[in-house]
């Protein structure tokens, strides 16, 4: 087995990577919010069943004994909002590596005290800012705490129209600070047009030098992925709420579940299998296609040097 490792250049980690839709509670309620777009808070708030955290634990733990140390990316909702959030994160910094991302709307209290449980060797932060519920000062300052510890956070703001004319000042700050920031491509509806394909000439040319080319490639021009080798499902997979999981977050919204986490039988592929879409524009899921993967990280199961043998679908 390949010993996965986090690097810091390419803030990738290079093993197993998991993202987990923690919970549907959030407290703000962002227009560009696929949750709010879609009108599905009830819904998917309802396939959060009250797990336990001794459970979810449980299963974390049954994870790391089987396939290693992982990398999770924890989403919700608002994450650090979740009833018992402090107990369940430091439990799971155990065994895993954690990489959260938060509004930091929760106190700088709660901060220090999720800070003092896990190390910056086995947690990272994102920040998430939201111009329409967030006030800016207090934000930066939250930031500036994290740094003061040495968890080195990073900030993500969404390219929603309406957020445009302040975005690169707002980059350009950060940058002061020695913090990263990371622009995401708004997808979606705004004011009847579909987004990113109705960012005008103007926007296209502010996000082109705002955002990392390969992901405007494959968010904005759909280059073709339908039969393409993928580690989705193999070194990667997408958590819900309620355990159920899927290899990407285009499965989900079909849906083609692999299974349950919470059961003491559930396994990840154990090969990387062909890409069932035509293109691929999944917040930055493509790093998982295996022509890209296997070049700059090994799989579990020892180098990927050569090509991936595929399990043929059904």
């Amino acid at each position: 087995m390949a010993a996965a490792r986090w690097d810091s250049e390419n803030r990738r980690w290079q093993g197993l990577c998991l993202t987990w839709n923690l919970w549907y509670g959030c407290d703000y309620r962002c227009p560009y919010c696929a949750q709010e777009m879609f009108q599905v808070w009830e819904k998917h708030s309802r396939e959060h069943l009250g797990i336990s955290i001794a459970r979810w634990l449980q299963s974390w733990q049954r994870l790391y004994e089987r396939r290693g140390c992982a990398a999770i990316d924890v989403i919700g909702g608002e994450p650090l909002r979740y009833p018992g959030a402090l107990e369940l994160l430091g439990g799971l910094a155990q065994w895993h590596r954690l990489d959260i991302s938060s509004n930091l709307s929760v106190p700088l209290e709660f901060l220090a005290d999720l800070t003092a449980r896990a190390s910056p060797e086995r947690m990272h932060l994102e920040g998430s800012y939201h111009p329409r519920s967030a006030d800016w000062d207090e934000f930066i300052r939250k930031i500036a705490f994290l740094k003061s510890l040495g968890y080195e956070p990073e900030v993500r703001i969404v390219a929603w129209p309406p957020n445009l004319r302040d975005i690169k000042g707002k980059k350009d700050l950060l940058a002061q600070m020695g913090v990263r920031c990371f622009v995401l491509l708004f997808q979606g509806t705004y004011q009847e047009r579909e987004y990113p394909r109705s960012y005008s000439d103007a926007e296209r040319a502010l996000l082109e030098d705002l955002i990392p080319g390969i992901e405007w490639g494959y968010c904005t021009q759909e280059r073709p992925t339908l039969g393409k080798p993928c580690g989705a499902g193999h070194v990667y997979a997408n958590i819900r709420a309620n355990g159920e999981v899927f290899r990407c977050s285009r499965d989900d919204k079909n849906p083609r579940s692999m299974g349950n986490f919470l059961e003491e039988g559930f396994r990840l592929h154990e090969q990387p299998q062909p890409c069932p879409y035509p293109y691929c524009n999944a917040c930055g899921e493509h790093i998982f296609l295996w022509e890209d993967w296997s070049k700059q990280a090994a799989s579990l199961r020892g180098p990927a040097a050569g090509p991936a043998t595929l399990i043929q679908s059904a």
